[in-house]
């Protein structure tokens, strides 16, 4: 493909998306540098899915490149690497920018693009905040402008898809970066939504608060406000909305759950995801099953990186990943901050091994049963079909039964341990510490490496797989995995440490190279850094860690003999003496 795109996005109280193009050096500094008043906040969010984003807003961007009111969009539909356009009303001209008239449509209403069309040059487009992804259809992302409507769209069918699509659009208006200037006010929802950037999100407890909102707002309006309702809203606050929504200037679209006789746009959702939005007719899958599927992924990162003065095994993990989760008070909405992204399973291996599930499961097996989780989490097969005969015997298919109540099933009905024929692995939606690491630590955005570095090692509780409870075939099977992991691991601890010296924080060095020792804490390598480290700037505390070397070398019962080099950096820093004593 001769023009591809790279999106990354930076959300802090706001969605800021910086893009990187490969259309060369000067484009991407081009993007990275902030458009002139913005307010780019530090932080990182994971989109749900960044390359279909960054194509639809260079499209977006070709369609806003000409003069005066850009063209209406009524449907979008982006593939991987082509973009189909549906205009409200047939364009009287060619449309600005490389568009081309689509064979497949109506004349001057349906127009194409192509990736190897899109230009070297790109902008942040301005002009489509309504533009929102509604579903998929085959493998194309389905988009519609909300403003469009001219009115209420209503969404009824099943209640808990009906619920989970509104979601997914209020989540994809506060991502998207051509809507960034939209609010979403989400009136009677459930507590426990979870959606980022707060503080582009409002909650109202009955629909009545968000209607006195959104005319406030209509009086004096500044970008996007988007209503959603969980319900059908009484027809005094209806007939209020319906006026805000069918105002000429657009600056406020409404959504609602349920049926409504007023609204314009209908869409109907089934107990299976199929929905269908009338007019104009057009069927897809409700894109809420796509965000559902990314939960584990979707964390903002706080961009904050101060560590505390000293470091101490409980310290809290500075910028440690957070989701918001925005629900009703005593005195009004709230926001608390929650630690760990929510999910009915998570599987926690970056130390003890920890399970979280909603089923439940005899005391007495409970320990067994985590490791063989653990292992179906970090393996790459799963858990194999011998492994786990190896180690419950003729109890395996007990096993099997009690895995599958303990973990349950997903959103779809289908269980969560997920069985072949060549053994068992977990589904998607099981939240794994391991597999966050790895998202973390393997990102390429410059812009927030420090952050996710630091919030990868934020993961990090104590000693890799150390229970010495483990039963020995699936220590033997998680410690052949593991020798990929140990080197990644490792990396990520220097460049942590080493941007945390570039910008002078040398607490947060510190911090780094201990949380990495906390996971390999017979790793002398590691333990050789902190030293040279500490001997340069702060050398009161090299006697103490030079104790703690040998005293952690030691702990699996191993002599507590350093290598060679550690020898040789203890004698250096005149603290032979303690090796000395260490060896009988």
């Amino acid at each position: 493909m001769t023009a591809g795109v790279l999106f990354g996005c930076l959300v802090g109280g706001g969605a800021v998306l910086g893009l990187a193009v490969a259309a060369g050096p000067d484009a991407w500094r081009r993007w990275r540098r902030p458009r002139p008043g913005a307010e780019v906040l530090p932080g990182a969010w994971v989109m749900r899915d960044v390359r279909a984003a960054a194509l639809t807003a260079a499209a977006l961007g070709e369609l806003g490149a000409g003069q005066g009111e850009p063209p209406a969009v009524r449907v979008l539909l982006v593939g991987r690497d082509h973009v189909v356009l549906r205009l409200a009303r047939p364009a009287a001209a060619a449309l600005p920018g490389r568009w081309r008239p689509d064979p497949g449509g109506s004349r001057g209403e349906s127009w194409s693009l192509s990736t190897a069309d899109l230009s070297g040059v790109r902008r942040l487009p301005s002009g489509f905040p309504a533009v929102v992804t509604i579903g998929r259809l085959e493998d194309r992302d389905v988009l519609v402008d909300l403003r469009q409507a001219r009115g209420v769209v209503a969404v009824d069918g099943d209640g808990g898809q009906v619920l989970r699509l509104l979601e997914a659009i209020a989540f994809e208006l506060v991502t998207n970066p051509w809507s960034r200037e939209a609010t979403v006010v989400l009136a009677e929802f459930p507590a426990d939504v979870v959606l980022p950037a707060p503080g582009r999100v409002r909650r109202t407890r009955t629909v009545a608060e968000a209607v006195t909102m959104a005319e406030s707002f209509a009086r004096r309006p500044a970008g996007l406000l988007a209503v959603v309702t969980a319900r059908t809203p009484p027809a005094p606050d209806l007939d209020r909305l319906r006026r805000l929504a069918e105002d000429p200037g657009g600056a406020v679209v409404v959504l609602c759950a349920g049926t409504c006789p007023s609204a314009r746009w209908l869409v109907g959702v089934t107990t299976e995801g199929h929905a269908q939005l009338n007019p104009p007719g057009l069927r897809f899958t409700s894109i809420a099953a796509a965000l559902a599927g990314l939960r584990r992924e979707l964390l903002l990162v706080r961009g904050g990186s101060a560590v505390p003065l000293a470091y101490a095994p409980d310290s809290p993990a500075p910028g440690e990943p957070v989701w918001f989760r925005e629900g009703q008070g005593a005195g009004g909405p709230e926001r608390t901050v929650v630690l760990r992204a929510p999910a009915r399973v998570e599987v926690r291996v970056l130390g003890c091994v920890e399970v979280e599930a909603p089923g439940p499961v005899p005391p007495d097996r409970r320990p067994v049963l985590a490791q063989l989780v653990a292992a179906a989490a970090v393996l790459p097969g799963g858990v194999s079909t011998a492994l786990l005969n190896e180690v419950a015997g003729r109890a395996a298919p007990e096993f099997v039964r009690l895995l599958h109540g303990w973990l349950g099933t997903d959103a779809s009905g289908q269980p969560r341990l997920r069985g072949s024929g060549e053994g068992w692995t977990l589904s998607p939606d099981v939240r794994v510490d391991w597999q966050l690491f790895h998202d973390l630590a393997g990102g390429t955005e410059p812009s927030t490496e420090r952050a996710r570095l630091t919030n990868a090692l934020g993961l990090i509780r104590g000693e890799l797989f150390a229970a010495a409870e483990f039963a020995q075939p699936v220590r033997r099977a998680l410690q052949e995995a593991t020798t990929a992991f140990q080197a990644r691991h490792v990396r990520c601890v220097r460049r942590a440490a080493e941007l945390a010296m570039a910008a002078g924080d040398l607490a947060g060095v510190e911090w780094a190279l201990r949380k990495g020792l906390t996971l390999l804490p017979r790793m002398e390598g590691l333990w050789r850094t902190l030293l040279l480290f500490q001997s340069e700037h702060r050398p009161e505390r090299v006697g103490k860690t030079a104790g703690e070397l040998l005293a952690a070398l030691g702990s699996d019962g191993s002599p507590a003999t350093p290598d060679a080099a550690t020898s040789r950096l203890l004698a250096r820093l005149g603290h032979g003496e303690i090796r000395n004593h260490a060896c009988p």
